[in-house]
């Protein structure tokens, strides 16, 4: 059931319907319908969801860099299922360099390294996927107290990393 049409004035994408939306909006949803409290188990089943999705990507022939790797670009089916979307920002990788000149993402997600305006690679779809997990793990939105430039200037000039919490399993903190 999946197909395209790209004839002009018709252009559409048919696509999956993700009944649960966002990974965003069930973990921070001001709705207490919409926002669901998550076992363990979800938890890691959703990152793996992730990082199977980021794998495909990346082994494929050539590698695509996603780039805007986040939890609004995560979206759920009704078995909470995790599938990666918005490919907006997504750069397929030719040799050591990307097709497209790089642009940078949402701030709170984005790796030091494309916050620097320097080259991303799939290493920067790993820093995302690590803010992911943090989000996940935590329930917090990453760096919310904290403006989009003040992001780009603490981690991508100053180093500066989110906390991890103790109380996160040791295999998720390492």
């Amino acid at each position: 059931f999946m197909g395209a049409c790209t004839q002009p004035s018709s252009l559409c994408i048919v696509s999956e319907y993700m009944t649960k939306g966002s990974l965003f909006k069930i973990l921070h949803s001001n709705n207490e319908k919409e926002r669901v409290r998550l076992t363990l188990e979800q938890k890691l089943k959703m990152a793996c969801d992730v990082a199977v999705g980021m794998h495909y990507l990346h082994t494929s022939s050539p590698p695509i860099i996603h780039g805007d790797l986040k939890s609004p670009n995560l979206l759920l089916d009704a078995n909470y299922t995790v599938k990666v979307c918005d490919f907006g920002l997504s750069r397929i990788k030719t040799a050591t360099k990307l097709s497209v000149g790089s642009k940078m993402g949402t701030p709170e997600w984005t790796a030091p390294e494309v916050l620097q305006s320097s080259t991303s690679s799939e290493a920067s779809d790993v820093y995302s996927f690590g803010v992911v997990l943090w989000e996940i793990f935590t329930g917090q939105v990453p760096w919310e107290d904290v403006n989009a430039m003040q992001v780009v200037l603490l981690v991508g000039f100053h180093n500066k990393q989110l906390e991890i919490p103790t109380n996160i399993p040791q295999a998720i903190q390492d």
